[in-house]
């Protein structure tokens, strides 16, 4: 796959600004976006000619496809903002809706049996095109290149819309993943953290090639 689809990352953190890396350092044009608009110039400063800083609103106004590289309850927040302006977008939310305690441990902030992306899908207004991905393992681990037995890493998908899904797997494949879908709205929680297909779930710290991955879903 390639892809011409313009690309924003809003929030310069830990999922953020490693993902703005890897993007920039497979020639992926993207603009990065923070609420502290120094922050994302910086960091675009650092990746060169294939990144621009913006503000978010202009980064939603100019880019096709929309990564919410911020934590869940300010993404809430900023899809309801920016409500009619997300009109005809691609939203990818790579978020989870997790806390720790004072040991470090995470909890699990969802309502029983509802995951963050089944939240996050419902807060967006008509006509915004969902897709979770780019958090299916923990941010460091968004620099790794190959899975535990060879090949490239998967990086998993979930969504209702197969057109903006096409749109995440051709990035993540450009970006040097193997992009699969894990299957819609519906099946979120399968690629958050505790989920089975999550690094910081069912796989523990199993990194799997695409041949793996498919006998997994």
């Amino acid at each position: 796959m390639s892809t011409a689809t313009r690309t924003a990352i809003i929030g310069v953190g830990n999922i953020g600004s490693r993902l703005a890396t890897r993007f920039a350092q497979h020639n992926i044009p993207i603009t990065v976006a923070a609420s502290n608009l120094e922050n994302a110039q910086k960091v675009a400063q650092q990746l060169g000619q294939n990144a621009t800083a913006a503000t978010t609103e202009e980064a939603i106004a100019n880019n096709d496809v929309i990564i919410l590289a911020i934590p869940f309850a300010a993404g809430i927040e900023l899809v309801q903002q920016y409500r009619e302006q997300l009109s005809g977008k691609t939203v990818v939310d790579p978020s989870n809706n997790i806390a720790f305690d004072e040991q470090g441990n995470a909890l699990n902030l969802n309502p029983e049996g509802v995951s963050a992306g089944q939240q996050m899908s419902k807060a967006l207004g008509e006509g915004v095109h969902y897709v979770k991905s780019f958090g299916t393992m923990a941010a460091a681990e968004l620099e790794k290149d190959r899975a535990d037995h060879g090949g490239n890493i998967v990086m998993l998908y979930a969504t209702d819309d197969d057109a903006a899904g096409n749109k995440v797997a051709a990035l993540a494949e450009q970006a040097g993943w193997d992009p699969v879908k894990a299957g819609g709205v519906d099946d979120t929680a399968r690629i958050e953290v505790f989920g089975d297909l999550h690094t910081f779930g069912g796989l523990q710290d199993t990194f799997l090639n695409k041949e793996e991955m498919l006998q997994r879903i």
